[in-house]
């Protein structure tokens, strides 16, 4: 099949996903997160913002190495470090050069079907078009949440890093006649959680509170997890970040950690050891720990890997998990939530993205069952399969939706980033909705 007709083929039920482009990471690609403008300042402000960051797309790159060591009793061994970096594209259309020749495109081109308006990723280079790709960030990125408030050239970005610490970068874009680059970046603040130990990590991170005009991150709350079960509360204010409180919160790993975009002092957390758990952050201090508002067991069969709430939605939030099930929980007693509706997606759900212009939609990452395109009937609790993308080669752990829909043959088309981990790609695809789910 070729044309723009031609479609990857979901499961029954589920509809038709297009791969529009393909590009190869610089190195593993473990996370991925797109920056959306935030609606801030006047209409020229607004304009100058989607110039510059329009679907402007980071991963994160996450790289396991190994150097030789002393030799022990068994023989040599070997030291592992975690490297990694921050690399950004842009999905668009135009003459800005990709930075490597076509002919080196990743991916079988029978494969691809490229987008009927032109748009496809870019890599956007550090002081030129083509120039070096990768933000260093001196460790492996397991998580990637961007500042709600900018200036139409700068944005920061949170990371929570392999080497055990939590880091804000300011990036600038700056136009130029080759196209957008990065015209200037650099850490701005930087906390380790971990006091340097080894083995243990920083696994995620979120960006909460008020935050503050212009092209800083001003006041701002940071949650994280550390891979030795604790959570921690941070101020991030300007220039440096300052811990609050850390507590003992999971009996393994917690890869998910969230603020309620409805109510900023409560912040949800999921782990290893299945336990979806909620903190009221009013009681966290040097001396005193987040007060526990709920703790579920039984119900998740595996980790928790990832918790989305959404300010349009209303008294439902979404977790995910190791079990491959998706599930849409009601709070409406927020001391005991139950689950609405849970769905089967075929693979362990390592990340979603809930649709912030509309939260009718929903994205998950389902690590070997590729990506799933979700419809979320909040009035009615329900979750129903919208589309499956099977293209990806390896590991699926990071996707998002792009900040496109075009209306085709009664159908509203979405375009979507996602990419995988062992075989360093982003993929750039879409889905259809049918006619009778309005898009907001």
């Amino acid at each position: 099949m070729a044309g723009d007709d031609a479609a990857e083929e979901g499961k029954e039920g589920e509809g038709k996903a297009w791969t529009r482009d393909k590009i190869q990471t610089r190195l593993n690609a473990s996370v991925l997160a797109v920056a959306r403008r935030d609606g801030g300042g006047g209409e020229q402000q607004q304009q100058q913002q989607q110039d510059l960051w329009g679907n402007v797309v980071a991963v994160g790159l996450y790289q396991l190495r190994s150097e030789e060591g002393e030799a022990g009793g068994d023989g040599e061994t070997k030291k592992q470090f975690r490297t990694g970096g921050l690399q950004l594209f842009r999905w668009g259309t135009g003459n800005e050069d990709r930075g490597r020749p076509e002919s080196e495109a990743p991916g079988n081109p029978q494969q691809v079907h490229p987008h009927p308006g032109g748009r496809r990723f870019t890599p956007i280079g550090l002081g030129s078009p083509g120039g070096v790709e990768v933000i260093d960030t001196r460790s492996g990125i397991f998580e990637i949440k961007w500042f709600r408030r900018e200036s139409p050239a700068a944005r920061s970005v949170a990371l929570a890093k392999a080497g055990g610490h939590v880091s804000v970068h300011r990036v600038v874009l700056e136009r130029t006649e080759g196209g957008v680059v990065v015209g200037g970046e650099e850490e701005v603040a930087s906390c380790s959680l971990t006091d340097d130990r080894d083995g243990v990590f920083c696994l995620c991170v979120d960006v909460g509170g008020a935050q503050g005009p212009g092209d800083a991150p001003g006041s701002a709350s940071l949650a994280a997890s550390t891979s030795d079960g604790l959570l921690h509360l941070l101020a991030c204010d300007g220039p440096s970040i300052r811990p609050v409180c850390q507590w003992e919160a999971h009996a393994l790993e917690p890869w998910a950690v969230c603020f309620d975009k409805r109510d900023p002092n409560l912040i949800f957390s999921g782990a290893d050891d299945s336990v979806l758990q909620c903190w009221d952050a009013r009681a966290a201090g040097p001396a005193s720990d987040p007060l526990k508002v709920f703790a579920r067991r039984g119900v998740h069969e595996a980790g928790v890997c990832c918790i989305r709430t959404h300010e349009a939605g209303g008294d439902h939030f979404l977790t995910s998990s190791y079990d491959e099930r998706i599930r849409l929980w009601d709070r409406r007693n927020l001391a005991r939530p139950v689950v609405a509706q849970e769905v089967e997606t075929g693979g362990g759900v390592w990340r979603m993205d809930w649709c912030p212009s509309d939260p009718s939609l929903l994205l998950g990452a389902c690590m070997h069952g590729g990506c799933k395109a979700l419809e979320v009937d909040l009035a009615g609790g329900r979750l129903s399969p919208l589309a499956e993308y099977t293209a990806h080669e390896s590991i699926a752990y990071g996707v998002g939706f792009l900040g496109e829909t075009t209306a085709r043959g009664g159908a509203t088309r979405v375009e979507v980033a996602s990419c995988s981990f062992y075989d360093n790609q982003l993929h750039g695809w879409e889905f259809e909705v049918p006619s009778s789910s309005d898009l907001a």
